[in-house]
């Protein structure tokens, strides 16, 4: 590839056939003094991105597109005139590469309102060329729109604070989210996650609300006060003039009884949107505004001096975004499109194994907030007959059957115990708010991941007959077996005592969401057999491997 001409982009061609993308080198600008060349190592992917490409934004696209702003890489040639970034350094830009940076908006620092402004993918320069996005081995980006990434921050998780991030940061700052300030996000996405992340980062008492409840765990775990299902009508009644910001992040607004939730609004508090949906807002009187004083109002991004400060934030108190990788290619774009389209919160990180030969590509998928079950080392058993199998885990017949393809190299038995988190499987598309029982969709697919590197691909059947031999016990607030059945403040377990599939040993855990432990005393399983204890090997799940 003549480098750098162009570069070796994932691209759209058309948008009825929006989620098939086509390899292809496409052009990049001419390159000026005061740009930044970038070997790309990871991209979000953005709902704003499927928004882009289904024309659900407008259908006047400019074809081939290459999307993606949420883009981090080396810097691997830096013009004359930039200043504080040099080649080798770790950069980032997100959904902005371009401004006229003279205008009174770019002077007063508010270049994401500049009406000359230049999205990263989809726009045009002066001359023409289009600018194209992260799904790529190279980007060219302007130094007032490009960042070094600080030192703490993982390239995977940093990277969709670019747009995610900065989209959710800016408004909190503007609106002045910090110590006694109540915040309320509106939906727990891709962006709604990051509003939970900032708010508790800035110090204000935050709180999620979501119709949908299997999110509540989540809210907590990210540092929620509290959970509020918006399912029920009467929902906002016990909450009104409670928040002093709503972070509106839900990408359904259009079906939103949006006077329910001004209601719960303190006086002269603020409906923020940052989740834009593809239909019009709910018709609404001007007199929903009025009993509090409130106002609605939405915003675009953030400027640079958010965007510094928002990553520098992140690195001081460790704010981690919620990812997980896939392997991609043109067939990994179509499934991660498609499965933001869906809902399923997903990110992509893209690694070149050689800047130099972009052709060699191993990308790699991050996906955040997909139904999931943990898994723990198990601990002993007791005995004491029980039934069902966790919801997670529920078919129309109540009986699913995980089918495991590949090799897992577990912790070895000397640095782990029975807390310690080893993995965890993953049902991408699992609805636990279907109302539908013979729902199966879900079981199309499933991942076992091992750390942060280690993926197994399976899948979920029904099955007509039991194969387990299940066992209920109560743990105690401090994970202690409570021998006596009495009930423990850590939650229940439930245990596999017997696979008939394979005579080993599986925890499911539902103290802090369902946990699936792997076999206690065995070093390594193989289909239908198990290996002698060998204390020199890692425990380890090989070939086609099932669990119940």
């Amino acid at each position: 590839m003549p480098y750098p001409e162009t570069t070796d982009a994932f691209t759209v061609t058309s948008v009825k056939d929006w989620s098939n993308f086509t390899r292809q080198e496409v052009p990049l600008k001419k390159f000026e003094e005061d740009d930044i060349d970038i070997a790309v190592d990871a991209c979000g992917v953005c709902a704003s991105d499927v928004h882009k490409i289904t024309g659900g934004w407008g259908t006047d696209i400019p074809l081939p597109l290459c999307v993606g702003h949420e883009v981090i890489g080396k810097a691997i040639k830096v013009g004359s005139k930039v200043k504080d970034i040099k080649v080798g350094d770790r950069v980032g830009v997100g959904a902005q590469i371009g401004a006229d940076l003279t205008c009174g908006n770019c002077k007063a620092d508010q270049e994401n309102y500049c009406p000359n402004q230049l999205d990263t993918y989809g726009a045009k320069y002066a001359d023409g060329t289009v600018t194209q996005g992260g799904y790529s081995s190279h980007m060219r980006a302007h130094q007032y729109f490009t960042f070094k990434i600080p030192d703490a921050l993982d390239t995977a998780l940093a990277a969709p604070m670019l747009c995610a991030g900065l989209t959710t940061y800016s408004p909190l700052k503007r609106l002045g989210a910090g110590k006694g300030k109540k915040v309320a996000v509106l939906g727990l996405g891709g962006l709604g996650h990051f509003g939970v992340l900032w708010s508790v980062a800035l110090g204000a008492e935050t709180y999620v609300l979501s119709h949908t409840e299997s999110k509540k765990d989540d809210a907590l775990k990210l540092g929620a006060k509290e959970f509020i299902s918006t399912k029920d009508k009467k929902w906002a009644e016990p909450w009104k003039f409670t928040f002093d910001i709503i972070l509106n992040c839900a990408d359904a607004t259009d079906r939103f009884n949006l006077p329910d939730y001004f209601s719960t609004l303190k006086v002269n508090g603020s409906f923020h949107m940052v989740g834009f949906p593809d239909k019009p807002l709910p018709q609404i009187m001007a007199q929903a505004f009025a009993p509090n004083g409130c106002s609605m109002g939405a915003s675009h991004i953030g400027n640079r001096p958010e965007m510094i400060e928002m990553l520098d934030l992140a690195a001081k108190q460790n704010v981690k975004s919620w990812v997980e990788t896939i392997d991609i290619s043109e067939k990994g774009c179509k499934e991660a499109v498609e499965r933001v389209y869906k809902g399923d919160n997903v990110r992509l990180k893209s690694t070149t194994k050689n800047p130099q030969t972009p052709s060699q590509f191993n990308h790699h998928l991050i996906a955040s907030e997909m139904p999931s079950v943990f898994l723990n080392k198990a601990l002993p058993p007791i005995d004491r007959p029980e039934n069902p199998l966790p919801s997670l885990l529920h078919t129309p017949s109540g009986l699913a059957l995980i089918e495991l393809q590949g090799t897992i190299h577990f912790p070895p038995p000397s640095t782990s115990s029975s807390t310690t988190r080893i993995g965890k499987l993953v049902f991408p598309l699992y609805d636990p708010d279907s109302a539908d029982p013979s729902d199966t969709k879900w079981m199309k697919r499933v991942y076992f991941y091992i750390g942060e590197n280690q993926r197994m691909t399976g899948e979920c059947k029904k099955l007509a007959k039991p194969v387990a031999v299940v066992r209920k016990r109560l743990v105690g607030e401090d994970g202690d077996v409570d021998m006596e059945g009495a009930e423990g403040a850590g939650g229940e377990e439930l245990e596999i005592v017997e696979i008939r599939l394979l005579d080993v040993r599986l925890l499911l855990k539902m103290a802090e969401g369902m946990c699936v432990g792997y076999p206690s005393g065995y070093d390594q399983l193989e289909t239908g057999a198990t290996n002698t204890h060998n204390p020199e090997l890692h425990p380890t799940l090989q070939n086609k491997t099932h669990a119940q």
